[in-house]
């Protein structure tokens, strides 16, 4: 069995593998609705093993609405690789720009840096990031991708949700 093979059966093994975490626990007389830190560990897990919503969804018990606003309210901005390339312009294919280099005329777009003297410069935007999942883990182009990146972290979510929950109860307490 060649490297390959074997990763991809390893995959395949993890994927199957993940067991539902029981999203209907009694806690008194009323279903527990706040997502725990067990439970964001295996989103981020999922996510990086290339999982989708409905996927992660099944494996947890909860619906893919939750899933998805839980990847959109807690997902991280990140600056990672940003701008290593000029294919961060939206433009880069159909680039026309030229520039003289002492001999000739040369494509500007790929010089370094093209992308920051274009007054008219629209960043491209991965279409990932607008579409479930919403985030960067388990992309493929990830390491070569000089846009700008969202991961979702789970430590960092729950971090999130407890500063969004101690804000709320501040709240409460000014009314």
């Amino acid at each position: 069995m060649d490297l390959v093979s074997c990763i991809l059966s390893a995959y395949g093994q993890i994927r199957r593998r993940v067991p539902p975490v029981d999203a209907g626990t009694q806690k008194g007389n009323e279903t527990m609705k706040h997502m725990g830190q067990d439970e964001r560990n295996r989103i981020e897990f999922m996510l990086g093993c290339g999982n989708n919503v409905a996927d992660i969804a099944k494996a947890l018990g909860r619906s893919e609405s939750t899933i998805s606003r839980e990847l959109l309210n807690r997902r991280i901005d990140s600056d990672k690789h940003y701008g290593c390339s000029n294919r961060l312009c939206a433009r880069f294919d159909d680039c026309e720009r030229t520039a003289f280099n002492g001999f000739r005329d040369v494509r500007r777009r790929n010089s370094p840096g093209c992308f920051e003297s274009r007054p008219d410069f629209r960043e491209a935007v991965c279409v990932r990031l607008n579409r479930a999942p919403y985030v960067c883990n388990g992309c493929e182009r990830e390491h070569n991708c000089p846009m700008r990146k969202r991961y979702y972290i789970a430590s960092g979510a729950q971090a999130n949700y407890r500063e969004a929950k101690i804000g709320r109860a501040s709240c409460r307490e000014r009314v």
